[in-house]
């Protein structure tokens, strides 16, 4: 039995330094575990807020993409304004150049009106004179 015993004892030692083993074992698995879970947290947080971000300059872009939007109905408002001045000014030069025409020409026929009334009053009699 004493053989029985020694050899009890030995199990025993040997079963006390395994769980022994065992425990530290797990104490260090234990607080890997925590500090992996402890980074996963970190980074789901840090997702999250990435996500939030994202979302944020999601609606940000959309909202400038409106003003854009808006800004080029305007500008295309403009240009049609600006195509209807134009032709409105392409023809009141058009309108211009034509009465400078009209003009000249009336004033060309006044000046042979007056050359014709001062050549009857005055230049017949010159003429007789002369003769």
């Amino acid at each position: 039995m004493n053989g029985g015993s020694g050899r009890s004892n030995w199990e025993n030692d040997d079963l006390e330094s395994l769980t022994t083993g065992q425990r530290q074992g797990l104490l260090v698995a234990n607080e890997r575990l925590d500090d992996h879970t402890d980074r996963l947290a970190r980074a789901q947080r840090t997702a999250l807020q990435t996500e939030e971000i994202g979302h944020e300059i999601q609606r940000t872009l959309a909202d400038d993409r409106e003003k854009l939007e808006r800004a080029r109905a305007k500008l295309d408002d403009v240009d049609d304004g600006l195509k209807s001045a134009r032709s409105i000014l392409i023809g009141m030069s058009r309108r211009v150049i034509t009465n400078k025409i009209i003009l000249i020409f009336i004033i060309l026929i006044l000046l042979a009106g007056i050359g014709v009334i001062v050549y009857l009053k005055w230049g017949r009699g010159l003429i007789k004179k002369v003769s």
